[in-house]
């Protein structure tokens, strides 16, 4: 198995059924970016539809949204999440606790190697997505938990 892995490929997912809704951050890697040409002019469009979120939702009937769009680094996903702001919609939600996902796929690298910024400045942004994201689960499991306490006959069913 470990020499072959395509050999084996699990056709249903496998373990990650466990969640209902994944979110997908990333780069034109994950949004499924294409390159084209128009009148001798080289372009690039997101085809999110084939993106491998989308070949993982059709797989294994998961809701998966894509946070990402070609030419993305950390740094600008930070700033487009916080500000709320961008042509992505779901990037401008991305740390909107109503929009909140079981799991996510952290998916960005490839664009930050070029640029002026260090490893280490780099490092933080992709730490800064990862925190937020933490306090926006924390965030939507202590606002779950208060519907539910209000509507479950156990009171403390989700503490």
């Amino acid at each position: 198995f470990e020499d072959c892995p395509l050999q084996n490929i699990i056709r249903d997912g496998g373990m990650m059924n466990i969640f209902r809704t994944i979110g997908c951050i990333g780069d034109s890697l994950a949004s499924g970016e294409f390159e084209y040409w128009d009148n001798g002019q080289k372009g690039y469009w997101d085809f999110y539809e084939y993106s491998w979120g989308k070949q993982i939702e059709r797989i294994t009937g998961i809701s998966v949204t894509n946070f990402s769009r070609g030419g993305m680094t950390a740094f600008h996903m930070y700033q487009e999440a916080d500000k709320q702001d961008g042509p992505n919609a779901d990037i401008a939600h991305l740390f909107d606790p109503f929009n909140l996902k079981q799991g996510y796929i952290i998916a960005l690298g490839v664009n930050d190697l070029k640029g002026e910024m260090s490893v280490q400045q780099k490092q933080t942004f992709v730490l800064k997505i990862i925190i937020r994201m933490q306090i926006r689960l924390l965030a939507g499991t202590q606002r779950l938990s208060s519907v539910f306490r209000r509507c479950s006959l156990t009171p403390n069913f989700f503490w």
